[in-house]
């Protein structure tokens, strides 16, 4: 019988996962402890305990566990070279140190119990070096990439060595397969007893749950570090690779109907969330993702405005009337017209407002009249060179000829008719200002800098010119409906 696509794809997997299974051997898993806590010269560390205490834990998970404590510098030199070849033939290895530690800019150190002098020269004599274990650490991660981890321990007094070195442990570089953690003792001992040094648990998981006074850096890999307590938590986490290997909607689907209480469900699920979405799910989360504030969703606002998509209030509020003029200024240059932006379309819609605002500006200035400055500020009232504009009016000056008396009272007559009230005359004034026409204060007061902006309003848009309003000119400010 022919097997469907599906199922090919989830016979793979399960023939993958079930060969990584049954090729999980006694593998040889070694540890080496070396702590420090009754020191001769310098404060003890007493908490270091705790990392000490892991050897029982390690020996319980099978480790060959190699443990110094309080160890004089004599007689570590001498001990440390046997332990080393041990450790060069491991499958498995942990490395914890723990005591006070000082660095510089080559190395780290754990200090011996008889260390005394801080500086740089008695710090070799009479120290671990944390770069030696680190190098011995990544000869056999050589072989066994993920599977090596060193932890240092710094104890919790506070040092004064001599220059040339710094207290504490600094996170150098780490060789590739080893995963170098550091933290204070107690917290890093509770985590890796807890979390870490899980059957089935990878240091990637371990660390997502990490206090931040635990670092790590080097490879931090999402495989188990060690192997899971049966063969059906064995083959769940070799299959959870392969899957996210594969990241495919069938695979995920696979993991979650074949292990629906596994420990992976939450991953599978938003990944499997990710594979699906439709084209409007995903360029919304991409745009949530830009995280962007209300002052950059109003910029956008204003670049919209200025490319003539957009005619309403610049609020930084993205609603149906933002959504649309973003999906005509998509669907015009050739995007998917969604309504949601990603950071390559802003920066292009910015770059295009600025394009058409600097090109309107230079018209403008090429012309150099009332006339252009003004066509300039109605097209871009808050544009890049709106004061410059608005500047250049104020030089040329305002020009209003002479109206004849006749009709300047019918003109009055009607204006007072409209029974204007101060609010709304400040609100004509405010209007002209915006358009560089220099109205004078906005006090709702008409003197004669107000007449001669209302003019030159009207001539510019086609009205009769009078320096009085009436409806056609309120209705040419979009101000028509307010005073209804």
């Amino acid at each position: 019988m022919r097997q469907r696509p599906a199922r090919r794809h989830l016979a793979a997997i399960l023939a993958g996962a079930l060969a990584a299974v049954a090729s999980i051997a006694s593998a040889e898993d070694r540890a080496l402890i070396v702590t420090a806590r009754d020191y001769a010269s310098l404060p003890d560390a007493p908490e270091t305990r705790s990392i000490a205490f892991l050897g029982y834990r390690l020996q319980e998970l099978g480790f060959e566990v190699r443990a110094f404590r309080d160890p004089r510098a004599e007689v570590l030199r001498g001990e440390m070279g046997r332990a080393v070849d041990a450790l060069a033939a491991s499958d498995r290895l942990v490395i914890l140190v723990s005591g006070h530690v000082v660095h510089n800019s080559r190395d780290a150190w754990m200090l011996t119990t008889d260390a005394s002098v801080l500086d740089p020269f008695a710090a070799g004599a009479a120290g671990v070096s944390i770069g030696a274990l680190v190098d011995i650490a990544g000869d056999v991660a050589k072989a066994h990439p993920g599977r090596v981890i060193v932890a240092v321990a710094d104890s919790d007094a506070r040092l004064e060595p001599r220059l040339g070195l710094a207290d504490g442990f600094a996170l150098g570089a780490v060789p590739e397969g080893v995963a170098l953690l550091a933290g204070p003792p107690r917290l890093l001992a509770r985590f890796l007893d807890e979390e870490l040094l899980v059957p089935g648990r990878s240091v990637a998981g371990a660390m997502r749950r990490a206090p931040a006074a635990i670092r790590a850096r080097g490879t931090v890999s999402s495989r188990p570090f060690l192997p899971a307590d049966n063969a059906q938590d064995e083959l769940e986490e070799s299959f959870w690779r392969r899957t996210v290997e594969a990241d495919s909607i069938e695979g995920y689907r696979d993991y979650l109907r074949l292990f629906p209480e596994g420990r992976h469900v939450e991953e599978a699920r938003a990944r499997l969330a990710v594979l699906e979405e439709t084209p409007q799910e995903r360029a919304r989360r991409l745009e949530a993702e830009l995280d962007l504030t209300r002052n950059q969703r109003r910029d956008i606002q204003r670049d919209l405005k200025r490319l003539g998509y957009y005619d309403r209030a610049i609020d930084g509020i993205f609603g149906r009337g933002t959504r649309s003029a973003i999906a005509r200024w998509q669907d015009d240059n050739d995007f998917d017209a969604t309504g949601f932006l990603t950071a390559n379309q802003i920066t292009l819609l910015d770059r295009q407002a600025t394009e058409k605002d600097d090109a309107a500006w230079q018209e403008a200035q090429e012309e150099d009249t009332p006339e252009a400055y003004r066509r300039y500020l109605e097209a871009f009232p808050d544009g890049r060179h709106a004061e410059d504009a608005r500047a250049r009016l104020a030089a040329l000056g305002p020009r209003l000829p002479p109206v004849p008396e006749d009709v300047r009272r019918a003109a009055a007559a009607r204006e007072r008719a409209l029974g204007l009230t101060p609010p709304f005359r400040r609100l004509v004034e405010f209007r002209l200002a915006a358009l560089g026409l220099e109205p004078g204060p906005v006090d709702g007061l008409f003197d004669e800098r107000t007449r001669t902006a209302i003019y030159l309003y009207q001539q510019d848009h086609g009205l009769e010119a009078t320096g009085y309003l009436d409806r056609a000119t309120l209705a040419s400010l979009a101000l028509g409906a307010v005073l209804r």
